[in-house]
């Protein structure tokens, strides 16, 4: 019974490896909870994306976000604003990341007036890599 759990272990092991090397390469980040995602937005982006006054006709506030951003077209280009898995086919990890441009965007680099800090990229960047959970 023990040797069974030990191949097991392997078994689940090796596909769970073989899987993220099929991605591409996975953030070294613990999971992220959309919760954090919504605690950037709330902090640097819902100042200008409310829903009363959307700039952009997009809206981050908490308990509506994750809705607006997930598997939704960009209105500047063609690319999702949020690909699961796939950061750099994530439009709006580009536009904070000033990288939008490159793919083809358009506009200012987001927030307008200010970056988000390193901390503040990796938990989106992390949150998109782990599927854009809305956990």
């Amino acid at each position: 019974m023990k040797g069974l759990r030990v191949v097991l272990c392997l078994v689940v092991s090796c596909a769970s490896g073989c899987a993220q090397t099929a991605q591409g390469p996975q953030s070294e980040m613990p999971d992220v909870a959309f919760s954090e995602v919504e605690g950037v937005f709330a902090r640097e982006c819902v100042m200008c994306h409310q829903p009363y006054d959307a700039k952009g006709e997009l809206t981050l506030h908490p308990g509506g976000a994750w809705v607006n951003v997930v598997n939704v077209a960009s209105s500047q280009m063609d690319m999702m604003l949020v690909k699961p898995g796939d950061p750099e086919q994530s439009y709006l990890y580009r536009k904070l990341t000033n990288t939008h441009t490159e793919a083809g965007g358009n506009g200012d680099a987001m927030p307008f007036d200010a970056n988000l800090t390193a901390e503040q990229l990796e938990i989106v960047r992390g949150w998109i890599e782990q599927g854009a959970r809305n956990n």
